[in-house]
């Protein structure tokens, strides 16, 4: 297991729940060797723990969730999460209804209109735009919840589908100029990092003060 964390680079989810063998040094350590090694979710529970959580957190701060409860960090990015996917969604429907509703609007009033929905747009810009170039599982995990619903595409040029799919961000850059079908609205995570080399994976090394009991 230590000779798979110091060379592995695309491990994302690590469980050694019940591991006595292993200590959580090494855990600790095996990010000093390898330091593309960048959890999203960590359980070291019922493990050797010679090192604190607290220093587990410190040396992987890309943690969102530690022993199946969220970080300070998980907490926060789940939430711009929901809400980056609310304004999204609900700028979709706006716009759909504005369409039905111009046909019947006279011209007086169209430029106002105009200029209240560019202003809505405005909005809505400022507070998807941390998300539009990073790939949903840094906000979500992998977690399947109803906090993680978004949008879903697949992509035949990759030959991902049936039960997999990448989220809008990797739509967009990662499978730039691909065959990219939408799937719809549901729960999961993105699974471009798993099926392709996803370039939409830019972790935030901030550091965090602690877990979300």
């Amino acid at each position: 297991l230590v000779t798979v964390l110091t060379k592995c680079k695309k491990l994302l989810n690590l469980s050694v729940s019940g591991c006595r063998d292993l200590t959580s040094s090494k855990i600790c350590a095996a990010k000093l060797v390898n330091r593309d090694l960048r959890l999203l979710e960590l359980d070291c529970r019922y493990i050797n723990l010679d090192a604190s959580l607290w220093k587990i957190q410190k040396v992987y701060p890309s943690l969102l969730r530690l022993n199946a409860r969220c970080t300070e960090k998980g907490t926060r990015m789940l939430r711009a999460h929901q809400t980056s996917y609310s304004w999204r969604v609900g700028a979709r429907e706006s716009r759909n209804k504005r369409n039905c509703k111009s046909k019947k609007r006279k011209r007086g009033h169209s430029s106002s209109s105009n200029r209240s929905a560019s202003s809505s747009n405005d909005e809505s810009k400022d507070v998807v735009s941390f998300s539009s170039n990073r790939c949903s599982i840094l906000s979500t995990g992998v977690s399947y919840s109803i906090s993680c619903e978004q949008e879903m595409f697949g992509c035949k040029t990759c030959g991902i589908g049936f039960g997999n799919f990448v989220c809008l961000a990797c739509s967009k850059k990662c499978h730039e100029g691909h065959e990219i079908f939408s799937v719809g609205y549901g729960l999961g995570c993105c699974d471009c990092c798993i099926f392709s080399d996803c370039k939409c994976l830019q972790f935030d090394e901030e550091p965090r003060r602690g877990i979300i009991y």
